[in-house]
């Protein structure tokens, strides 16, 4: 990133099998602003488009299941979810070492939130 940011790692999935695993960090800037090269979902490819509903609908949930009676990822499942609705919120994605890994920065300015998630399959 070109801009002073803070982090804090959310989540670091226990490799599974065939070496899958997703890890989930939240930033925020110490002063909001537009990041370059972040576009709207909108502006994406049908594959970024899909990767990113994935990672909404049902990567979270799967790998967050074992802690369902765990409070400490509400915060973060409410926030998401505030980020996925906004039209403000902008995206980065690239795909890593074969077509389905990828990694997603998801960047709302207003909210002056972002998420970085590693997914490896």
């Amino acid at each position: 990133m070109d801009t002073d940011f803070s982090y804090k790692s959310i989540y670091i999935s226990e490799a599974s099998f065939g070496n899958d695993m997703t890890n989930l960090c939240r930033f925020t800037l110490k002063k909001p602003k537009q990041l370059k090269n972040f576009v709207p979902f909108s502006q994406l490819n049908k594959k970024k488009k899909d990767d990113i509903e994935t990672f909404y609908n049902t990567d979270v949930k799967t790998d967050w299941g074992d802690h369902e009676d765990d409070d400490s990822f509400d915060s973060v499942n409410e926030e998401l979810s505030s980020l996925r609705s906004s039209p403000k919120t902008r995206y980065i994605h690239h795909n890593i070492s074969n077509d389905m890994s990828y990694e997603l920065y998801i960047y709302n300015e207003e909210m002056n939130v972002g998420y970085y998630v590693v997914l490896i399959f």
